[in-house]
C-alpha cells in the first residue's frame, strides 16, 4: 500500500478511539494497536504496521479510506450524517457533538451495514450535487437492455466506471469514481480533475474541454433506475462538452449496441429538494389508459399494415396469429405501433402517439409515461417474433 493512503489528512483528522474501532471492525487489530504509538503529527508507526500486513488487508484499509474521504472533506455533510443516523434510530454518544466531520463519517462507517453505508454516501453526495445546475443526458439502449445492467448488481457499473476513468486518464484527466445505491437506483459519481503537474497540460491536452477550466474539479453522475430501466447522465457544464463525455461513456457501456441516442435536458437540482428521482421527468398526471389503435408489420420482403383497436391487456401475438397464421407470423417484424392516450382530466386532450420499432429498440420509449412504457414492452414481448424491428 502506498504511503499516501496511510499518512492521509483524513486519517489524521479521525479521533484515535474511533479510528481504532474502525480498524478492529475491518479485522485489522494490529493496525489498531499501532494507532496508540502515533503522535498527532507523525503516523510512521501506523505506516510501518500497515507495510507488514498481507496484501488483502492493506488493500481493505486503503479502500476504506477512499470510501470515507469524499464525505469527510469538510463539514457540509454533518447534517446529512446526523439525519440518517436519526432515521435509523441509531443511538449516538454524547461526545459525538465534538466530532469533526472525518471522525463522524468514520464512526458511521463502523456502525452501518454495507447497504446503509451506500445509502448514506448516496444522500451525502446527492445533497452536494444540488448546489449547481446540471445537464441530463438520457442514454437510450436496446430493449430489453443489456442483461448485466438489469442484474441489480453494482459490479457491471463498477466495471463501466473503471473503463471510463481509464479512458479519461489517457486524455489527461485524473478520474476517480464512487458507486453507491439509494433505494432502487444505482449511482456512479465520476470526479474528474486536471493534471496536477502543470496548468499548461490542461490547456494543451484538453482543448475541447477548455470552458470547463473554471469548474475543475468537476463531477459526472451516472444513474440507473431498475424500476424504469432508465439510464441518465448528469453533467455540470456546457452541452457540447457534456455530449462529448457522454458519448465516451455510452461507447463503453454499450459496446455491443448498434446505436445510442442522447437527449440533453436541463435540470435544476435545487428545485428537487430532498427527492432522489433525479433521472425522471415529472409524472404525466391524469392518464387514464393507453389503447393500441394501429400496428404496422413487415411480412418478409413486403409491407402489410394492420389497423385495429386493442385494450392495453390484449394478447397481441394471439390476435396477429389469428389473422396471419403461424407461418406468416414467423417472418413478421413490427415496424410501428400507434397508441391513443386517454386522459381523465379536461385539462388534457386525448392524443395519439406513434412509436417506431427499430433494430435497437423502441424509438421515443423513454419520453413516454411509465404506464405507456410498460404497455409497449408487454405488447412487444408477448411473442418472440415481434420483439425485433424490421430487417435491413
Amino acid at each position: 500500500m502506498s504511503e499516501e493512503y496511510v499518512i492521509n489528512d483524513i486519517v489524521k483528522k479521525i479521533d484515535k478511539p474511533v479510528l481504532k474501532t474502525l480498524l478492529v471492525r475491518l479485522g485489522i487489530p494490529s493496525l489498531a494497536s499501532a494507532v496508540d504509538a502515533c503522535s498527532p503529527r507523525k503516523f510512521q508507526p501506523l505506516f510501518a504496521a500497515c507495510a507488514a500486513l498481507p496484501g488483502d488487508q492493506r488493500q481493505k484499509f486503503g479502500e476504506t479510506l477512499e470510501e470515507i474521504a469524499p464525505l469527510a472533506g469538510d463539514g457540509k455533510h454533518i447534517p446529512v450524517c446526523r439525519a440518517y443516523l436519526a432515521e435509523l434510530k441509531i443511538e449516538t454518544p454524547p461526545e459525538m457533538d465534538a466530532f469533526n466531520i472525518a471522525t463522524l463519517v468514520a464512526w458511521c462507517r463502523t456502525r452501518l451495514d454495507p447497504a446503509q453505508w451506500r445509502t448514506l454516501c448516496g444522500r451525502a453526495n446527492l445533497d452536494a450535487l444540488k448546489q449547481t445546475d446540471w445537464y441530463c443526458f438520457d442514454l437510450d439502449f436496446p430493449s430489453p437492455p443489456p442483461h448485466a445492467l438489469m442484474a441489480r448488481r453494482a459490479e457491471p457499473l463498477v466495471q463501466a466506471a473503471r473503463a471510463f476513468a481509464t479512458r479519461h486518464e489517457y486524455r489527461g484527466h485524473h478520474a476517480k469514481y464512487e458507486c453507491y445505491s439509494v433505494e432502487n437506483r444505482d449511482y456512479i459519481v465520476f470526479k474528474l480533475t486536471d493534471h496536477p503537474a502543470s496548468e499548461e497540460f490542461w490547456d494543451d491536452t484538453l482543448q475541447d474541454y477548455a470552458p470547463l477550466e473554471a469548474a475543475k474539479p468537476f463531477r459526472i453522475v451516472l444513474s440507473f433506475n431498475y424500476d424504469t430501466d432508465r439510464l441518465a447522465l448528469f453533467y455540470p457544464g456546457p452541452a457540447p462538452y457534456a455530449e462529448s463525455l457522454s458519448r465516451d461513456l455510452a461507447e463503453i457501456l454499450f459496446a455491443d449496441c448498434a446505436y445510442t441516442r442522447m437527449q440533453p435536458l436541463r435540470y435544476d437540482l435545487q428545485r428537487l429538494k430532498n427527492k432522489w428521482e433525479l433521472a425522471l421527468p415529472p409524472a404525466d398526471t391524469g392518464l387514464k389508459r393507453a389503447v393500441l389503435v394501429g400496428i404496422d408489420l413487415q411480412l418478409g420482403d413486403s409491407n402489410r399494415s394492420r389497423r385495429s383497436c386493442f385494450e392495453a391487456d390484449a394478447n397481441l401475438a394471439e390476435a396477429l396469429r389469428e389473422e396471419l397464421g403461424d407461418e406468416r407470423l414467423e417472418n413478421a417484424r413490427v415496424k410501428r405501433v400507434q397508441l391513443r392516450l386517454v386522459y381523465d382530466t379536461p385539462r388534457r386532450a386525448n392524443s395519439t402517439r406513434s412509436f417506431r420499432i427499430t433494430e435497437t429498440g423502441i424509438a421515443g420509449l423513454y419520453s413516454a409515461p411509465k404506464c405507456v412504457q410498460n404497455m409497449l414492452r408487454a405488447l412487444l414481448e408477448t411473442h418472440h417474433v415481434v420483439m425485433h424491428g424490421p430487417r435491413g
